[in-house]
């Protein structure tokens, strides 16, 4: 009895063992991702808002891919990583739709019918102070039935979506240069991918995405522009970005120049496909040339220069803009300003699009179409009003030794992924050793009971034909 008792005891052990060491889950912004696994490949992420002259909300950066995340999930943990919280319905697994960027402080865990992500560890600010792009105007006015370029800094407090300056604005995406059509929660990236998530004021007109909305639009004729006017394929543009802010040469004599270039192009809704491709070409040499060099050239202007917020980089399109008056180039005034968003819910017109190629599936309780155009804004500084001299140069250099920090700790974070994954393997085996020695135990048990049953019938049919002999004998 005593055997059998630790026998158990040991069985009762290991399969504690075993559930204690099964890996777990943890959270990003209300999703679930597997801890330990490690990513399956790595996406180019960017948050814009070109069309109202804010730049980039958030600057393009790599991002892990992790195996059975949608790219919700991946929406907004990149969100959440710089200081942002979404509002949005659906769930990161079905029907997602994004409605707002917001503060990541914002108290509301509600806005509307749409739900907030989770507060990000550090929250962030949107500091936004909209400047529509002087040529984009009375293209707006002639597709949407409400305008107003004021709205935003009037009604809109820390967040920025749907509705904002005009009836047909929101948020949208596409992947590889393709809006899909569907929701980003049915959208599954690869290794190498590149999203672009993209503020629009028209249902997509603006940004080339006007074909995946799935209905007409006033003043844009059809054809093969899906749009006001043909966009640039931005993408390699927006990976070079990417590498030069996680370079930390950004403010690199051999660089800067090139870098301001390319914000100069990244940022103009409406730039030439030459234009964006010899941006994207310039900064690619001068980045190859100063890794292959090891040159370190004196900074400029960057002593003043702040460090950028988790949202957006501060001050980056100030320089790109100055970069390019420099040069003769004034295509890029419509970009220049400093975003202040602000929200407060207000009536606006319906948007009579289906939402299709935005980015999520449009919320049909309420009866509302609504536009799925991702918007991106960027920090600007202000310099022209403050008389500040910033560098951008400088300011995303500062953010580029961030992301090599950044990189460090996910290299970091992998090894630890490991060893834990090591670890699991380790207890597993000790588990199972138990679980063997308990079974053993256990049958040994079992056999000496049966052993011992064995021979006491024995011995009683013994005894039993022993007395009858007796007996007779008696008789």
């Amino acid at each position: 009895m005593k055997n059998r008792f630790l026998s158990s005891l040991c069985v009762l052990f290991a399969l504690a063992t075993l559930l204690n060491s099964a890996p777990r889950a943890f959270a990003v912004s209300g999703f679930d991702a597997e801890s330990s696994s490690a990513p399956v490949g790595y996406a180019t992420w960017s948050v814009e808002l070109f069309t109202v002259g804010c730049g980039y909300l958030v600057h393009p950066v790599k991002m892990p891919i992790y195996k059975g995340e949608s790219s919700a999930c991946g929406l907004i943990r990149l969100l959440s990583e710089n200081g942002f919280a979404a509002y949005y319905s659906g769930t990161a697994s079905d029907s997602f739709y994004l409605a707002y960027i917001a503060d990541g402080d914002m108290p509301s865990d509600k806005f509307g019918r749409y739900t907030k992500s989770d507060t990000p560890q550090s929250a962030g600010k949107l500091s936004l102070s909209p400047s529509l792009p002087a040529f984009l105007v009375p293209l707006i006015k002639d597709s949407v039935t409400f305008f107003d370029e004021d709205d935003y800094v009037k009604n809109w407090t820390g967040c920025i979506g749907e509705f904002v300056f005009t009836n047909g604005s929101g948020w949208m995406y596409c992947v590889n240069n393709v809006f899909p059509g569907v929701s980003l929660s049915d959208t599954f990236l690869k290794d190498g991918d590149v999203v672009r998530v993209q503020f629009t004021l028209a249902y997509g007109a603006d940004i080339g995405g006007a074909g995946s909305v799935g209905a007409a639009i006033p003043g844009v004729g059809g054809g093969p522009v899906p749009g006001y006017y043909k966009t640039a394929n931005k993408d390699r543009l927006t990976e070079a970005l990417a590498r030069a802010a996680s370079s930390g040469l950004t403010s690199e004599s051999i660089v800067k120049d090139a870098y301001s270039g390319a914000l100069s192009a990244a940022v103009l809704p409406n730039a030439s496909q030459s234009a964006v491709d010899g941006a994207e070409k310039a900064l690619c040499e001068a980045l190859s040339a100063a890794e292959r060099l090891g040159e370190f050239g004196e900074p400029g202007n960057s002593d003043s220069a702040e460090k950028p917020s988790s949202g957006g980089v501060k001050g980056e399109h100030e320089s790109a803009e100055s970069g390019s008056a420099e040069k003769g180039k004034n295509e890029t005034e419509a970009a220049a300003g400093d975003i202040s968003i602000g929200a407060q819910a207000h009536g606006k017109e319906d948007m009579t699009s289906d939402g299709a190629g935005g980015l999520g599936a449009p919320d049909t309780e309420s009866g509302e179409n609504e536009s799925d155009s991702i918007g991106e804004e960027s920090k600007k500084d202000s310099a022209e009003s403050n008389g500040a001299n910033t560098s951008s140069a400088d300011i995303v250099a500062d953010k580029g030794d961030k992301s090599d920090k950044s990189e460090k700790e996910k290299a970091d974070t992998g090894t630890a992924e490991k060893e834990h994954g090591g670890n699991i393997k380790t207890v597993v085996l000790l588990s199972s050793a138990f679980l063997l020695i308990s079974a053993v135990g256990v049958f040994q048990v079992f056999k000496r009971k049966a052993a011992r049953k064995g021979e006491n019938k024995k011995e009683n049919e013994e005894n039993k034909e022993k007395s009858e002999n007796e007996s007779d004998g008696g008789e």
